[in-house]
């Protein structure tokens, strides 16, 4: 689904590459891509994004707004490890926040490989696609959340009708206990009457 949603948003903000952020726990991971080799996206997807400014997504997280860098081969900041890739491929980056009450939730990223930076109407769209995988981020959160409760529910149900048939075991022993204790009773009655 997010690659979905990476892939329209690079087409319709005409970029080379897009790629998206999420928040797992307390860091963050990249979710979706497009345009990547699947290579690189194997070895960056297992290395967490930091929120800092040596990485254009850590700089999106670092201060929650839109990170426009028209060319990152004039970014002093940007020291990304695999940067001479990058480099050689996407002079100019564009990164969007995803926000869940107003906190960084993950990135949108938009990359181009020539020096063209990206509309402000671009821009916009691209935000209008955060706002949306930000809906499908925090629906598949409370599916999970939903689902684990669910098992939750069906395993505290299964104990509970475990217990019951337990003692619904018992009361039946106890029922059929009560004639055979009666007899005895009563036997042990008449054999002390007869004394």
């Amino acid at each position: 689904m997010l690659d979905t949603l990476v892939e329209s948003a690079a087409r319709l903000c005409e970029a080379d590459m897009a790629a998206i952020t999420r928040q797992k726990g307390n860091e963050y991971f990249r979710a979706g891509s497009y345009g990547f080799t699947p290579e690189f996206m194997d070895y960056v997807k297992e290395i967490p994004v930091k929120p800092e400014r040596a990485t254009i997504t850590g700089r999106t997280l670092l201060e929650g707004k839109v990170t426009h860098v028209p060319d990152v081969h004039a970014d002093p900041d940007y020291a990304f490890s695999e940067s001479p890739k990058i480099k050689r491929r996407s002079p100019h980056i564009s990164r969007v926040p995803l926000l869940r009450e107003g906190k960084p939730v993950g990135a949108l990223v938009l990359l181009r490989k020539t020096m063209r930076p990206f509309t402000d109407k671009q821009i916009e769209l691209v935000t209008t696609f955060a706002d949306q995988a930000v809906i499908a981020i925090e629906n598949v959160r409370l599916f999970d959340e939903v689902q684990a409760k669910t098992r939750d529910l069906s395993e505290a149900l299964t104990y509970q009708t475990g217990s019951a048939n337990i003692l619904k075991g018992d009361r039946i022993l106890a029922d059929r206990r009560r004639p055979v204790l009666k007899a005895i009773v009563e036997s042990a009655c008449e054999l002390l009457h007869g004394l």
